[in-house]
């Protein structure tokens, strides 16, 4: 039996189990994470702590492929490690590949990210051309495509009305575009005032979820860039409100995360 926490960040869902209990293989994710067989999740969290304020990070997509970043998940361990420690107003530290992210926790339910600083370069994201004017577009669309690497790579388009693109027809069409050779999150931002964005986003490897993290990150810091906002920009999506701010070197990325419930999981069922 191996013990998890079921959490999410605004809707977006996660199983946050110890890593040094599991060996996490690709089809034992998508087993986990099947919404009718297993766990049902968005992403799987696994951790291991390294020293007392330091702990190596994975995500894994729903799909059994890992992830580089997620910022919705780093929030929700964020809490549960926070809330649990002997300290809980220290910084700890996520090591979640070549990125060290630092963690805080600012309110009962609210946790503060350092995210990535983000890359604009079309060999950061990666791409295969730097050119994007093949991608399919939908009407609606009032900008070319722009890409970002937040820690995960992602594609962004400003739509005038996020509601009216059918981003679950247009989302895996982008995703798996072969200019993506390892794929791609997938946003459209609408920008609503000098301080606040509204995004839906189709996620590399999970689909269609009510919040990204990430993808929050990146169109926050693209639209900054752009001088479409100001920040600090509040980014609204299904699942409720992110605070971006950005103006050199890392992104700070505030928002809330809840825990649903705690479980077992009994390999001999998965």
């Amino acid at each position: 039996m191996i013990s998890f926490v079921k959490a999410h960040g605004l809707g977006n869902d996660f199983v946050i189990l110890a890593s040094n209990n599991i060996l996490l293989t690709p089809l034992l994710v998508r087993k986990i994470a099947d919404r009718k067989r297993g766990v049902g999740c968005d992403q799987v969290v696994s951790f291991s702590q390294l020293d007392e304020f330091t702990y190596r990070v994975s995500f894994f997509n729903a799909d059994g492929s890992e992830a580089e970043a997620c910022g919705n998940g780093t929030r929700a361990l964020g809490l549960l490690l926070l809330k649990e420690a002997s300290f809980p107003s220290a910084i700890i530290t996520f090591k979640v590949q070549n990125n060290l992210l630092k963690v805080r926790k600012v309110a009962p339910d609210q946790i503060e990210v350092e995210m990535a600083p983000p890359k604009f370069h079309w060999l950061d994201i990666p791409q295969t051309t730097e050119s994007l004017i093949d991608l399919p577009i939908q009407d609606g669309q009032i900008s070319p495509y722009y890409t970002v690497n937040v820690g995960n790579p992602h594609l962004i388009s400003f739509v005038e009305n996020v509601d009216h693109i059918d981003i679950k027809k247009i989302g895996p069409l982008l995703e798996n575009h072969p200019i993506f050779p390892k794929r791609i999150n997938v946003t459209f931002a609408e920008i609503k005032d000098s301080h606040n964005l509204k995004i839906g986003v189709w996620e590399r490897g999970s689909g269609l979820t009510e919040a990204c993290g990430t993808a929050a990150c990146a169109s926050a810091a693209l639209a900054i860039k752009e001088g479409l906002v100001t920040g600090p920009v509040i980014v609204n999506q299904k699942g409720g409100d992110l605070l971006i701010d950005w103006a050199d070197g890392p992104l700070k990325m505030t928002g809330t995360a809840a825990f649903s419930y705690r479980g077992e999981l009994d390999l001999t069922f998965v």
